[in-house]
């Protein structure tokens, strides 16, 4: 299987594990990968990210990570 086979949604479980280990082993701040959905967004936050990465969402759909952004400050206040 080939790289680009194996990323975004595909990936989800295994990033999104990874995330939720870095949470437990270290302090530093955790910038999650594999979002593509808006409600991936709480999902990483829930599990323990920092910070958001937006990659190939932008290239295929360039408006999703303003639109997510906006959407997620409105909800929390401009947070």
């Amino acid at each position: 299987m080939a790289a680009a086979e194996f990323s975004g949604k595909r990936a989800q479980f295994y990033t999104w594990q990874m995330i939720k280990d870095l949470k437990v082993a270290t302090s530093c701040p955790i910038i999650a990968p594999s979002v593509w959905d808006y409600e991936d967004v709480e999902k990483v936050y829930e599990l323990g990210a920092s910070a958001i990465s937006f990659g190939s969402v932008g290239l295929l759909y360039s408006w999703r990570p303003t639109q997510f952004v906006k959407q997620w400050m409105k909800k929390k206040g401009g947070k």
